[in-house]
C-alpha cells in the first residue's frame, strides 16, 4: 500500500515529498522519467523509502483586471496597465508584428504599470503581457497619431449599476484610437465598482486604446482614490490637459474646478486648431436631472469661447442632449451608458436634439480628419441616433439665428424672407422657422424648369429644382433633400439647423462644388409655408416672393440671385465658375 507524506512546498519550482511505496510500483515510477531522486534511505526489503523531487508546473498570476492601455496620446510611448491577485512580476513583449521583438519588465506588485518606449506614431503595435513567465494576456493598439492624422475619439459617461455591457462591447466595435470618460466610473468611489462598471464591461475596448477619465461626483471617495490609483493620467490627473493630432482635450475637474485662469493658460498652452473640453456637470442643458452648472457656465465656458473651443462633452444628466452651436461651441451632455436614466424634461431653446429613458443609453464617437468634425451618438443596438458636423472650412454657424454675413434677397411684408451668403464652396440660406401647425421650406434651383408635384405630399405643384431645405414644426426636424425628394445624409455636403423654440430662423448650408461641379452665376430661391399634414394647402399670403395665389410655386415665383453679390470671401472658388 502507497503512503505519500508531503512535507515541503517550494513555490512554483518543486514539491519535495517522502513517499513509501513498494520496490516494483517505485521503480515503475522512476522508469517513467519524471521524477529526480534526491535521497535513499534504507527500508525493509520490500519497500524502498526515497525521498525525491517532482518538478512541477509553474502557476501563472490570477489576472484580476485588464490589460489595459493609457497614456497613449505622446506618439513615441504608451502604458500598459494590469492587476493580478497576488504579488508577481511583469513583463511586456511588444513589437509591429506578432513576433514583438522589445519588452520592458514590471516590478513585483499587485498593480503592473509598465510603459513601452520607442514607438512609431500612427503605427499599429503587438502586445503580450507575461507574469511569473508565464503569457497572461494579449492585446493591440495604434501609437498615438500624428498631426495632420485622422482619428477616432470614443466618449462615454455615468457607467452605472454594472448596465454598460452593451456600450462596452459596442464602442470596441467603433475603434476608437482613444476614449473620453466624463465622470461617474463608480457608483459611490469603490474598488470594486471600477470592476463592474468599467473593466469588466469595457475590456476589448480598453485592451486596445487609452481611457482619460475626468471626476464624477459619485467617484469622489477618498478624493477620487480608486479611480486614481487604477488610471495612469496626464499632470494632476484631475484638471489635466493634452495633445492627440490636430486636437487639443481638456479634462475639466467640475468637483473642484481649478479657477479661470488654469483653464485660460491651458488653452492659450496649445495652437491645434480643434479642442475640446471634458467635464462632468453641464454647462448647459435641459431642465430634468441636475439641470446646469452655474459656474462652468458664467465663468469657465467665456473662456473655452474666447480660445475657440469647439466642443464640450459632459455627462451627471442620465440623458442624452445636444445644443445648436452657443457662441461657437456644440454641448454635448452623454449622460447614461448604464443603468440610470432620466427623464429630459422641458428642452431650451438652445437644444438641437434630446431624448431620455432607456432609448438614450449611448456613447458618443467623434471623427476628426483635417477641417472636418464629425459627431454621432451610438445606441447600444449600434443604432446611429444623432449626429452632426462641425465644418472649419465654412464660416457660417448653423444655430437657428441669421448670420451675420447674409444678405437679405427677398422680402415680404407678414410674410417670409429669404436671406442667403456664399463663402469659398458654400452656399448659405435661411428663412424663417415654421410656427405651429407649418413646414417651411426653402428651395433652390440653377435655371427655371417646368411645374411638378409638390413636395411632401403637398397640395399644388412646384417649379422643378435641385434641393430644398426642410422644416417640420410639429417634429422639430430641420433637413436638406435633393429635388428627386431623397433626403440628404452626407453632412459634409449639407446641413441644416433649428432652434427648438418658434420665432427663428431656419438656415441650411449647401456644398455648391459638390451640388453642381462650381458655384453657378445665378441661382433661383423660393420659400414657401405649407400645412403641415399631408395634402397641406401653399400659404400663399406668406410664401416668398409673393405668388399668384393659384397654389403652385410657379418659376416666376423664385428669385433670381446673381452669386457675385453674395459672395462674402470665396477663397478657392470664384462665383461663376466651373458649374455645370
Amino acid at each position: 500500500m502507497k503512503k505519500i507524506f508531503q512535507i515541503l512546498a517550494v513555490a512554483a519550482l518543486a514539491v519535495l515529498q517522502i513517499h513509501v511505496l513498494n520496490a516494483v510500483d517505485f521503480d515503475r515510477i522512476l522508469d517513467l522519467g519524471a521524477f529526480k531522486q534526491a535521497a535513499v534511505i534504507n527500508a525493509p526489503a520490500d519497500t524502498k523509502l526515497r525521498i525525491f523531487t517532482i518538478p512541477a508546473k509553474a502557476a501563472a498570476p490570477v489576472l484580476t483586471r485588464g490589460p489595459y492601455v493609457q497614456m497613449g496620446h505622446s506618439g513615441v510611448s504608451t502604458t500598459i496597465v494590469w492587476r493580478t491577485a497576488e504579488v508577481s512580476d511583469g513583463r511586456v513583449d511588444y513589437g509591429l508584428t506578432a513576433a514583438y521583438g522589445a519588452n520592458v519588465v514590471s516590478p513585483s506588485n499587485w498593480q503592473h504599470e509598465a510603459t513601452l518606449t520607442g514607438l512609431r506614431p500612427g503605427a499599429k503595435y503587438y502586445y503580450r503581457v507575461s507574469g511569473g513567465g508565464l503569457e497572461l494576456a494579449k492585446g493591440e493598439f495604434v501609437s498615438g497619431k500624428a498631426p495632420g492624422q485622422p482619428f477616432r475619439i470614443a466618449m462615454f459617461s455615468d457607467a452605472h449599476q454594472s448596465g454598460t455591457r452593451g456600450i462596452g462591447y459596442r464602442m470596441s466595435l467603433s475603434k476608437p484610437d482613444l476614449i473620453l470618460a466624463a465622470g461617474d466610473i463608480t457608483d459611490s468611489g469603490l474598488f470594486q465598482e471600477l470592476d463592474g462598471n468599467l473593466f469588466s464591461n469595457f475590456w476589448e475596448v480598453l485592451r486596445s486604446a487609452p481611457l482619460y477619465w475626468t471626476p464624477g461626483n459619485h467617484d469622489v471617495d477618498r478624493n477620487f482614490a480608486e479611480c486614481r490609483n487604477a488610471l495612469v493620467l496626464p499632470q494632476d490627473e484631475l484638471n489635466y490637459w493634452f495633445e492627440y493630432s490636430d486636437a487639443q482635450i481638456v479634462s475639466l475637474n467640475a468637483e473642484g474646478l481649478p479657477g479661470p485662469n488654469w483653464l485660460a493658460n491651458a488653452l492659450a498652452s496649445s495652437k491645434k486648431p480643434w479642442k475640446i473640453v471634458f467635464f462632468h456637470e453641464p454647462a448647459f442643458s435641459p431642465s430634468g436631472g441636475h439641470g446646469e452648472n452655474s459656474a462652468i457656465r458664467d465663468t469657465y465656458v467665456p473662456i473655452m469661447e474666447k480660445y475657440g473651443v469647439q466642443l464640450t462633452v459632459s455627462g451627471h444628466n442620465h440623458f442624452y442632449w445636444r445644443s445648436v452651436p452657443i457662441n461657437g461651441i456644440t454641448h454635448i451632455v452623454d449622460g447614461v451608458s448604464g443603468n440610470r436614466a432620466r427623464d429630459i424634461g422641458a428642452m431650451p431653446c438652445s437644444s438641437a436634439f434630446g431624448f431620455s429613458g432607456t432609448s438614450a443609453k449611448s456613447f458618443v464617437v467623434v471623427d476628426i480628419s483635417g477641417n472636418t468634425m464629425v459627431v454621432r451618438a451610438i445606441g447600444e443596438n449600434g443604432a446611429i441616433l444623432d449626429e452632426t458636423i462641425i465644418d472649419r472650412d465654412s464660416p457660417f454657424q448653423l444655430d437657428g439665428l441669421l448670420d451675420g454675413s447674409a444678405r437679405q434677397v427677398a422680402s415680404r411684408p407678414d410674410g417670409l424672407g429669404i436671406w442667403a451668403a456664399i463663402s469659398g464652396r458654400y452656399l448659405y440660406v435661411a428663412t424663417q422657422d415654421a410656427g405651429e401647425g407649418y413646414d417651411n421650406f426653402l428651395f433652390l434651383a440653377r435655371k427655371p424648369a417646368p411645374v411638378k408635384t409638390a413636395v411632401w405630399a403637398k397640395a399644388g405643384g412646384i417649379m422643378a429644382h435641385d434641393a430644398f431645405l426642410a422644416d417640420e414644426n410639429d417634429s422639430s426636424f430641420t433637413g436638406w433633400f435633393r429635388g428627386d425628394g431623397g433626403q440628404v445624409s452626407d453632412l459634409r455636403a449639407a446641413r441644416s439647423a433649428s432652434r427648438w423654440c418658434n420665432g427663428n430662423y431656419v438656415e441650411g448650408v449647401i456644398d455648391l462644388q459638390q451640388l453642381y461641379g462650381g458655384i453657378p452665376p445665378v441661382i433661383y430661391l423660393a420659400a414657401a409655408p405649407y400645412a403641415t399634414a399631408d395634402g397641406g394647402a401653399l400659404a400663399a399670403s406668406r410664401q416668398c416672393p409673393a405668388g399668384n395665389g393659384d397654389n403652385n410655386i410657379d418659376p416666376a415665383e423664385f428669385i433670381a440671385v446673381n452669386t457675385a453679390e453674395i459672395s462674402t470671401g470665396i477663397s478657392r472658388l470664384k462665383a461663376g465658375s466651373g458649374a455645370k
